[in-house]
């Protein structure tokens, strides 16, 4: 089922928005030109991935570090947990 949520001219470059479509979190963009779509939702914990960052072609969950790639969907890098400042 198709659903529009946006016009794609909305979407600046870099930027992310969420969608909230039948109970499920939709997290769309565009990075480096190119539209994406995902589930709001790391797959390791849960995490709303709307609040991580851009690491090229990726997106880093906020919780973890884990980066998923937005074009492919495939876990490209793990982490041990993300680094804190003492203080």
């Amino acid at each position: 089922m198709l659903h529009k949520i946006c016009n794609s001219n909305d979407l600046r470059d870099n930027s992310m928005v969420n969608f909230s479509i039948n109970n499920s979190e939709i997290l769309v963009g565009r990075r480096r030109g190119r539209l994406f779509a995902c589930k709001n939702s790391c797959p390791h914990r849960g995490a709303s991935l709307s609040k991580g960052d851009f690491n090229g072609d990726n997106i880093v969950c906020y919780m973890h570090g884990y980066e998923f790639n937005l074009f492919t969907g495939n876990l490209e890098h793990m982490s041990h947990g993300r680094k804190t400042r003492d203080g």
